[in-house]
This record gives C-alpha cells, structure tokens and sequence, in this order.
C-alpha cells in the first residue's frame, strides 16, 4: 500500500481542484486539470499492470492444443466425462505444470515426448489429494523410473519435493 500513496495523493488533489476551479469560474485550467487526472491514471494502471504481470506472472503455461485435446479424449476416460469448464480447468493445470515441473527419466535425460509428458502431467494432477494445494506446491522435479539409473538422479532420491513415477502406474512398458 505504501508504494500507491503518492499516486492516490496526487489522483485526490487533481480530481478534487476541478470543482473549485469550476466555482472560481476558471473552465480551462479545470479542463486541463481533469485531461491531465485521466491521462495520470491511465498511465499509472499500465505501469501497475505491467510490474504485477513481470513480477507475479513470469512463465506462461503451455496451450494445450487440439491434438492434445484429441489425445486425452481417446486415453483418459475421465477427460471424456468433465464439463467443459472442468476440462479447461484441467487444461490449464495440466499446461502450468508442464511449463514449471522438468520431467526426466531415471537415467538423466528430459522428457521430450509430450504425450508422456501430458500423461506424468495427468497422472500427478489425479493423484494430488486436493488439486488446488497440489498448485500451489508443485514438485521441484519428477523422475519417471526407469531399468538405469543416472547417479545425479540417484542422488535426487533422498531430496525433498522431488516425486518418483514408476512407469507401472502409467500403465507403460
């Protein structure tokens, strides 16, 4: 709040001098007066917009896109059964953990594959307890376990928010 102060002063002080000025009889510097309120505020909430959007907002999610959306359909069961607007919850969801969650196999190498990617995705998202504070917590990284094993990935074993998927429970061979 106290950033805002001096823009909320200076928003009081211009939007209250026009009517004086209106009583004084001076319409051209009340005219100026509210052109320059308006110009002030409008410039002031995009700056504000801005700061918010880099500060809070700094990796987008990835789109799911129609093939997607066509492959969910025909592999998860429960997609088909959503609401629309679950669906798009879901997508969403699904999307900002692919954006911020590195995925890898056991044996050091990135996930590249996007469908595996969306099914580890799907997979995590259905197995969370409550999906909200499963957001809000997202794992640091998730290993999809494999017959080898990389001795970094070993080593991440013992780390804390780092979730092990066996390839069992994806129903992968």
């Amino acid at each position: 709040m106290n950033k805002f102060v001096g823009w909320i002063l200076l928003f009081f002080l211009l939007l209250i001098t026009i009517p004086f000025l209106l009583i004084l009889g001076l319409v051209v510097p009340a005219k100026i007066a509210g052109v320059i309120t308006v110009l002030a505020l409008s410039f002031s909430v995009r700056y504000w917009l801005y700061r918010t959007k880099k500060e809070f907002d700094p990796k987008e999610r990835i789109r799911i896109n129609l093939n997607d959306r066509f492959w969910m359909k025909k592999e998860f069961i429960f997609y088909n059964e959503m609401s629309p607007a679950n669906k798009k919850i879901f997508e969403d969801r699904i999307g900002i953990i692919l954006s911020k969650v590195p995925m890898c196999v056991s044996s050091g190498e990135l996930i590249i594959d996007r469908t595996l990617a969306l099914r580890l995705a799907a997979h995590l998202l259905n197995g969370a307890q409550d999906a909200d504070i499963f957001m809000l917590q997202l794992p640091a990284a998730v290993i999809l376990e494999s017959d080898s094993w990389d001795e970094r990935m070993n080593l991440l074993r013992n780390q804390e928010n780092v979730q092990f998927v066996s390839k069992d429970s994806l129903g992968i061979k």
